[in-house]
């Protein structure tokens, strides 16, 4: 049986918007095995996902770090018998991995350190929403890429574990106000602003 691999091992967002991928995947590929390699942690964004027959944990910080894990996960890829893959992450370590996977049809953008080891190279479009962006690659493919959209799959444990922390309160807004990135974190007086008139319009239909 051949497989796909859908390889984004960057952050949690980066994994939910790489969703689409694999029920894009499942589509056009219903007997192929769906695999998905993301970085420890992000790993349970797929545990439950009926579009992922599995979910290959990639520690680049961990037990994975340095060329050792990098040839780890070439081997696991090449022993599924991965023939594709979709490379939203732009790195040069995740391209080589695929490059050394042994799969023939390696679909990842033209930016980045590792678009040379791609086989198809999608142009890097600025401007759109990154869900289109990723849509990309699977219209590079020659798959339908249509009307797919970021997905989560929570369980019964993760329900319970955000009701323990919710309990009766609501509604509420959440604010995610964290990034390892600077360039990706709004200023606070931002957050005091939005906060200010959100609640100043919950006063106000309450």
């Amino acid at each position: 049986m051949s497989a796909v691999a859908i390889v984004q091992t960057a952050f949690i967002g980066d994994v939910v918007l790489a969703t689409p991928l694999f029920e894009a995947s499942r589509t056009a590929r219903p007997s192929d095995r769906i695999i998905g390699v993301v970085r420890a942690g992000c790993d349970n964004l797929l545990g439950n996902n009926p579009f992922v027959d599995e979910v290959i944990v990639w520690d680049k910080h961990g037990h994975d770090r340095g060329p050792g894990g990098l040839v780890r996960i070439a081997r696991l890829l090449r022993e599924r018998s991965v023939d594709t893959a979709l490379i939203p992450h732009r790195s040069l370590r995740t391209s080589l991995a695929l490059y050394l996977s042994g799969a023939r049809t390696r679909i990842g953008f033209a930016k980045g350190g590792g678009a040379l080891l791609h086989s198809v190279c999608v142009p890097y479009r600025l401007g759109i929403h990154e869900v289109e962006r990723n849509l990309m690659l699977v219209r590079a493919a020659g798959w339908n890429a249509d009307g797919f959209a970021p997905k989560i799959f929570p369980d019964e444990q993760d329900r319970s574990i955000v009701d323990d922390i919710v309990g009766n309160f609501g509604p509420y807004c959440v604010f995610a106000p964290g990034s390892v990135w600077a360039t990706k974190r709004w200023p606070v007086e931002s957050y005091i602003q939005v906060g200010s008139a959100i609640v100043e319009k919950a006063y106000r239909l309450s």
